[in-house]
């Protein structure tokens, strides 16, 4: 619980995410690019003292997860958003088995929500229901974001 000025704050970070950028789960040179867009953002955006170093950007796992969140940050409790990029990533972009694990491990602490993109139709509704029942799911995005061709 955060506390400031005599009140309490109990803090959620509704959108997290473990991802794997690292060059042996690129599929392709648009997984570089993706992800060299994004840490140029968090490079030129973020206070000097807050930048990674690229070859963390690229992998944190979930130990430098949890510390970063619950043991430094003032996260009471954070929810996965998990992006597939399976175009761009051999093992997808967003880490769905060690998310879930991670979240089955800390139920108090993490939630693993799911992505789904409609444009997959029956097959991804499919797919969808099939995810919901193997891990629990009590939420997902809807995620129009991934790359087809």
């Amino acid at each position: 619980m955060y506390s400031k000025d005599g009140q309490d704050y109990f803090i959620v970070d509704a959108h997290v995410a473990l991802w794997d950028a690292r060059a042996e789960n690129q599929r392709n040179i648009h997984g570089k690019q993706f992800i060299d867009c994004f840490y140029d953002y968090h490079r030129n955006l973020s206070p000097e003292s807050e930048v990674w170093p690229y070859e963390d950007y690229l992998y944190q796992g979930g130990d430098r997860l949890m510390h970063d969140l619950f043991e430094v940050g003032h996260v009471d409790h954070a929810i996965f958003q998990p992006a597939a990029l399976g175009e761009f990533y051999v093992n997808g972009f967003g880490q769905t088995e060690e998310a879930s694990a991670l979240a089955k491990a800390h139920p108090d602490k993490l939630t693993y929500n799911h992505c789904w993109d409609p444009r997959l139709g029956e097959q991804g509704l499919r797919q969808l229901r099939e995810d919901a029942k193997r891990f629990g799911l009590r939420g997902c995005k809807l995620y129009t974001a991934e790359w087809h061709g």
